[in-house]
């Protein structure tokens, strides 16, 4: 495909895309939804969140997990529509999202060090929660300078 074709329109600020059963799904931070759209443009809202949905990914039994960053919660959106708490992470600020083959759900917390004292070199700290398929959170890892934080199902998660 050479050329370009627009399927939506209209939207705030779109973010965090996944292609998932022939549908593209992204959050509209700006309205606090998350949407699907298939090739032809017919677009839904799949979940509306009253807080921000930062980032999404699919847990195995098929129920989409979504990080609703500003309360700190994993929120599940299950086929019949509902839409619930999944696990609490106890703070807010949470990113990206994770989901390995035994549904173990993993999102990242990114900061900067409050006692870095020079301004023009920030130090990252970041953390990695991992929700187990029970959804208790537990803290997994910290890092800096990019080191390798963890790997799972062949894939590596790194902080910053």
């Amino acid at each position: 495909m050479s050329d370009f074709e627009t399927l939506v329109t209209g939207r705030g600020l779109v973010e965090s895309p996944r292609w998932h059963d022939g549908r593209l799904y992204f959050a509209d931070w700006s309205s606090g939804e998350v949407l699907a759209t298939d090739l032809a443009g017919h677009t839904e809202t799949v979940a509306r969140v009253d807080s921000l949905p930062l980032c999404l990914a699919w847990h195995p039994d098929g129920d989409l997990i979504i990080v609703d960053s500003p309360k700190g919660q994993l929120l599940r959106h299950t086929a019949a529509g509902d839409l619930a708490l999944s696990a609490d992470l106890g703070k807010p600020g949470w990113n990206d999202i994770i989901i390995d083959g035994r549904g173990n759900t993993y999102s990242l917390n990114g900061r900067l060090s409050a006692s870095n004292t020079d301004p023009a070199r920030p130090q990252p700290i970041s953390s990695t929660d991992c929700c187990s398929a029970s959804a208790s959170a537990r803290r997994q890892w910290s890092a800096r300078s990019m080191r390798p934080a963890a790997s799972t199902a062949g894939v590596e998660l790194f902080a910053s």
